[in-house]
């Protein structure tokens, strides 16, 4: 998750200019993802009830890197905001779904594990901002966000088939 939400920071300035906005337009356009965020918190924990957090994460952990590619394709401020909408929608959706397994998995093991789950987080959002600043002189926008964008899909595929199933995070399902 830190690798998909953080893969665009170091190319902000870049995807600001490529959308011809200025600091206080891009500041407004940044709402787009907040307003994502909250609608997908708001939902995700209602899904997760209703069919498990494995089931919901299956299709929200494919919003997050969309959302992420999309955003270095956007040359339009309406296509951007409608972007970060998704990444934003993505993310806390995938957030509340994983935080469920991280929960029931705390169960299962008689153990505290958050912490290490959430530290995971800085560390891949720590080394994919380091990466997308050390390629901005010779990898385009575009190039960057597609492949750290297929690398999270690739990595969520993986992932998810081992996520505990509804009747073990203790939901319907």
């Amino acid at each position: 998750m830190g690798v998909a939400s953080m893969g665009w920071v170091a190319r902000i300035p870049e995807i600001k200019d490529a959308n011809g906005l200025n600091n206080a337009q891009f500041g407004l356009v940044l709402l787009s993802s907040s307003l994502g965020s909250i609608i997908g918190a708001q939902l995700a924990g209602r899904l997760v009830h209703t069919f498990g957090s494995r089931k919901v994460l299956f299709v929200t952990s494919m919003l997050l890197p969309a959302g992420l590619c999309a955003i270095g394709f956007s040359t339009q401020p309406i296509f951007l905001a409608l972007s970060l909408f998704l990444m934003g929608f993505g993310y806390s959706s995938t957030d509340v779904a994983l935080n469920t397994q991280a929960v029931a998995i705390e169960k299962i093991l008689n153990a505290r594990s958050m912490s290490s789950f959430h530290a995971m987080w800085s560390v891949g959002a720590f080394f994919t901002t380091v990466f997308g600043g050390s390629i901005a002189r010779v990898v385009s926008v575009q190039t960057n966000l597609a492949a750290v964008s297929l690398v999270c899909v690739i990595a969520f595929l993986l992932c998810v088939y081992r996520l505990l199933p509804a009747h073990l995070d203790g939901h319907k399902g």
